[in-house]
């Protein structure tokens, strides 16, 4: 019975998401970033590049 539930419940608590395509993350690729948004902007900050230096660069992406 509890399985049965299981594959009931399941499928109804979750759903597929749409996405669409906003462009390409124009920076460098990055280890270990601090990210962070807030309801109209993403942010992405320091971190290290694929050579293992150290950034100190802010990126905003706007939502709108």
């Amino acid at each position: 019975m509890k399985k049965l539930l299981f594959f009931i419940i399941i499928p109804l608590l979750t759903f597929g998401q749409n996405w669409e395509f906003l462009g390409y993350y124009e920076s460098d690729s990055r280890h270990h970033p601090v990210t962070f948004s807030n309801d109209r902007y993403g942010y992405v900050m320091t971190g290290q590049n694929s050579e293992g230096e150290y950034l100190n660069d802010v990126l905003r992406y706007d939502s709108q």
